[in-house]
């Protein structure tokens, strides 16, 4: 008895030294377990779908801080830019528990570069939400030495839900394989591992993810904090560009790395809280993964919402944007959007060609409406004032080299007070119908300005300042005129808030973009070279057509068969207008559709009907395709198409030619 006793005694003392060793959150869907000496990650599940991200204890990290040593507190030759400092390789951290939260704080930590303790204090936080895992923290530096980056969390393996099927790294703009192929974006002379990358809150969420089943991150709406999510395949390739079988590699384990860097350079005697990144589960298709994040619909501006097409124009004479007007009635476009109308002038960064304001009300006599394209922070590098003022208002590298001679820092107060005299004046005496703000933050390199000259911190984050520049003269310009209308390429969501539309620099195929932003008038361009399938793309994802560049000549009479289409898609759009406009798109789960990969599906407003939208984007040979409703018995679909827009039913497969659409709808 007494040796039962005695081993009873033993086994609840070995777990009760285990239970000490770690913090567990956990919720009817996550489990996550931080172990307490380090902070460690050392496991993360999905129990709803069995889902270990992270298992292999082994594997577990808590932090990464990048702190280079270099500066005035070292001599030269003793800098060193790479100094990571690890947060398993940190004294045990002070732990403070509630009952959803944990928070580690480290109040020094160990450089290895130069081998001392630094007087920074790291405070990471991890919060069980409803809606998901969420991670923030603070920084205080105190330190001699600039932090750069912390990667909170770090996620020292992303293991597979399974091996059977794809993982993707997947956001608004892109797709990208993790598994079974891990293309490296970087040379192999740049990284330590393969590596891909993403970018928030650019890329509105970060979603790895197979066809069942996914993790979303994603981190506030407001543009405060650039994060850059980082995915690295250790210990590298066996066969170029895949991933290896195996779960070891010469002794070294196998496994995708993924962190979460927030990029805000604190330098000395600072304090920096990280914007919050959350980590949300979810069961089904992507759309399911997008639900998480998609924007509140979005509200009728006006004409932008109606279905006309636009054509976009450079025109520097004011006698060809009349010209080109003319031709764009006569082939049924109804807005010219249009660039290069306005040079750098003597005191003003946009000034109108002389002119202009005259075009532009003639256009309107012909019922064209005009939209000028606008780059607020482009400095014209031939203007007078390029030498005197604004070489010294140009976004600049840490060792004062500009990274774009043309693009101007935002932070900057001179640079604002230019935008809003150049452009408020600009329009005022144009009189144009709206405005396209094409400038695009993280172009070019310009995400930092490194230049103290500007009276901002150095380096500071440019984004938040663009957008504040976008808002205001939103603001300024429809308090002039509440008619006039204002888009954007729309780089991030919260500029949903106040543009009008959105304008794609280039054609978006997925469908994506459009189920992220319910209700928003999209505006995308057709190339007239592959004009057909460009074509096909705007009726699945509800855009507007756009003509872009031409190429034989500068009039649409050179391009009537592409004319006709877009004129008999237009036609068919309206006819179906229900299904295809007036209706909201809404996930896969929705239908089952074989036979064709190209789809997207909408519900009508009016009667709560279903529509597939199918691409045929052969080119050499129709398919056959069916469409099966979720929760309907019906055997039947109805069909039509912009060359036979009379509705039929059908019941099992139809065909669709090649470069061409069918819509299929829910009897």
């Amino acid at each position: 008895m007494k040796k039962v006793l005695v081993c009873i005694f033993l086994l609840f003392a070995v777990t009760g030294s285990f239970a000490q060793k770690n913090v567990v959150l956990e919720n009817r869907r996550i489990k996550a377990v931080f172990d307490s000496r380090n902070g460690a990650l050392v496991q993360f599940t999905d129990k709803e779908n069995s889902w270990d991200v992270v298992h292999r204890k082994q594997l577990g990290q808590s932090f990464q801080m990048l702190v280079p040593i270099e500066g005035d507190a070292v001599p030269f030759e003793k800098e060193i830019r790479f100094n990571n400092i690890d947060g398993i390789d940190q004294k045990a951290p002070l732990i403070t528990r509630s009952a959803n939260s944990v928070s580690f704080t480290w109040k020094k930590l160990y450089s290895p570069a130069n081998r001392k303790m630094l007087d920074i204090s790291f405070t990471a936080t991890a919060t069980l939400s409803d809606e998901g895992l969420v991670f923030s923290g603070r920084v205080v530096n105190n330190s001699d030495f600039i932090v750069e980056y912390v990667a909170w969390p770090y996620l020292g393996e992303v293991a597979l839900p399974d091996k059977q099927h794809d993982f993707f790294l997947d956001t608004k703009n892109y797709i990208k394989s993790l598994y079974p192929r891990f293309p490296s974006e970087h040379g192999y002379w740049g990284v330590e591992y393969p590596t891909s990358m993403a970018y928030l809150p650019n890329d509105s969420y970060i979603m790895m993810r197979n066809d069942r089943q996914g993790l979303v991150i994603h981190s506030t709406r407001e543009v405060r904090q650039f994060v850059i999510g980082s995915f690295e395949l250790a210990p590298g390739y066996e066969v170029a560009s895949r991933n290896p079988d195996g779960d070891t590699i010469d002794g070294q384990d196998v496994r995708i790395i993924f962190k979460a860097n927030r990029v805000f350079y604190a330098p000395k005697g600072s304090t920096s809280e990280l914007d919050p990144v959350c980590f949300t589960f979810y069961s089904g298709s992507w759309c399911k993964g997008v639900d998480v994040v998609r924007n509140t619909p979005k509200a009728g501006t006006g004409w932008p919402d109606e279905m006309q097409t636009w054509r976009k124009i450079s025109a520097s004479d004011p006698r060809e944007l009349v010209s080109q007007a003319r031709d764009a009635i006569d082939n049924g476009v109804r807005v010219l959007l249009v660039s290069n109308w306005y040079k750098g002038g003597d005191e003003l960064l946009a000034e109108a060609r002389a002119g202009y304001g005259d075009a532009i009300a003639e256009c309107r006599k012909f019922g064209v409406k005009v939209i000028l394209e606008t780059d607020f922070l482009r400095a014209d590098f031939y203007s007078p004032q390029y030498k005197t003022q604004l070489r010294k208002l140009i976004v600049a590298d840490p060792y004062g080299y500009y990274y774009n001679k043309l693009i101007m820092c935002p932070l900057c107060d001179r640079s604002q007070v230019l935008v809003a005299d150049s452009y408020d004046r600009t329009f005022r005496e144009l009189k144009a119908d709206g405005a396209v703000c094409t400038d695009v933050p993280i172009r070019i390199k310009t995400i930092f300005c490194h230049d103290s000259r500007h009276g901002h911190g150095v380096p500071q984050y440019t984004a938040p300042a663009m957008v504040r520049t976008d808002e205001e003269f939103t603001a300024r310009a429809k308090q002039a005129d509440a008619a006039f209308k204002v888009g954007g390429n729309y780089l991030y969501d919260i500029q949903g808030d106040y543009f009008d539309f959105m304008v794609l620099p280039q054609l978006e195929k997925r469908e994506a973009l459009r189920y992220l932003n319910p209700g928003l008038a999209i505006v995308a361009p057709v190339d007239v070279r592959t004009a057909r399938p460009d074509i096909n793309t705007c009726v699945k994802n509800q855009y507007v057509i756009c003509y872009g560049p031409l190429f034989r000549s500068n009039s649409l009479a050179s391009y009537p068969n592409v004319v006709k289409y877009v004129a008999e898609v237009e036609r068919f759009r309206t006819q179906w207008r229900e299904y295809l406009w007036d209706s909201e798109m809404v996930g896969r789960d929705e239908v089952k559709v074989t036979g064709c990969t190209s789809y997207a599906v909408y519900r009508s407003k009016a009667t709560g009907k279903r529509a597939v939208v199918l691409v045929n984007e052969a080119t050499d040979r129709a398919i056959s395709a069916s469409v099966t409703f979720a929760g309907t018995g019906a055997a039947t679909v109805s069909i039509a198409s912009p060359e036979n827009p009379a509705v039929k039913t059908v019941t099992g497969e139809f065909d669709i030619p090649m470069l061409s659409l069918v819509v299929a709808i829910e009897n």
